[in-house]
């Protein structure tokens, strides 16, 4: 928890001076939340508010520098909050969008984080189970294929506009594939050895 200082302070510091950034960090040490978590009962919310704040700010980084070293790291750093508590989804679903929209359009960016909301949405009754109408067969297809006529009509329309490149796929590539590596001990425990999603 008290390493959250440092991505913290960072992200500050690109916004305001240093010493305004030194009075946010000693203002978000001595929260009383935060204070008790770190000193007193150290919970897992501490890691995922490092974790958290590392991946936003090596992202803000990649945005500032466009060096894929950073978005590597966001990937990264995304990861390990996911593997530390579920909730990291929402942090997951806004960063991917994020780096959509810097890549392409707000346009697109507005698309995607519509289509990744919807399948959120759609899937979740947000008491943790599904949602009954996906498990027939027929709701499921028409769900699916609407999904994809949306994304294959965003791809159409930003490869007509001179929107889309290899080169951005290739960004959003390295985003995944850095996301996913801290995932995938978590999956091979719980899933395919323990078959549970816990």
């Amino acid at each position: 928890g008290t390493l959250s200082v440092f991505p913290f302070y960072f992200l500050l510091k690109e916004f305001v001076s240093k010493k305004y950034a030194v009075l946010g960090v000693a203002a978000l040490l001595l929260t009383p939340t935060i204070f008790a978590h770190n000193f007193l009962q150290i919970k897992v919310e501490m890691s995922l508010l490092f974790f958290g704040t590392s991946s936003i700010l090596c992202t803000y980084l990649w945005m500032k520098e466009k060096n894929l070293k950073w978005l590597a790291l966001a990937g990264l750093f995304l990861g390990f909050a996911f593997t530390i508590k579920l909730t990291a989804f929402f942090l997951v679903v806004a960063i991917i969008s994020a780096v959509i929209c810097k890549l392409f359009s707000n346009y697109l960016g507005i698309w995607s984080f519509s289509l990744l909301l919807t399948i959120f949405i759609f899937t979740q009754n947000f008491t943790g189970e599904r949602l009954s109408w996906l498990e027939n067969d027929f709701f499921r297809i028409i769900f699916f294929s609407l999904l994809f006529i949306i994304g294959l009509a965003v791809m159409i329309h930003s490869i007509k506009n001179r929107i889309f490149s290899f080169k951005k796929l290739h960004a959003i590539v390295i985003l995944g594939v850095f996301l996913l590596l801290p995932l995938i001990p978590w999956v091979i425990s719980n899933v395919l050895i323990n078959k549970e999603l816990s």
